[in-house]
């Protein structure tokens, strides 16, 4: 006896898959637009300090180093 106008259901195994494939995938999309977004301005501010540091480590010895009397 088959029971007409009833449809077949997808399996459990299915749900489950497609929910986690479902998940990753907002993940992976959330992390790329962020990396894109933000990423690059904060690398670029973090180096130029870095820089900035640099020089004006360079420039207190330098001036150190030529404050004394016997280049004068």
């Amino acid at each position: 006896m088959r029971t007409q106008g009833k449809k077949k259901g997808t399996s459990i195994r299915f749900q489950y898959m497609l929910i986690i494939v479902s998940v990753l995938t907002g993940i992976i999309v959330a992390m790329w637009l962020v990396n894109a977004t933000y990423l690059e301005t904060y690398t670029t501010s973090r180096k130029q300090k870095q820089i900035r540091d640099a020089v004006d480590t360079i420039a207190s010895c330098v001036d150190a180093e030529f404050s004394d009397d016997k280049f004068v």
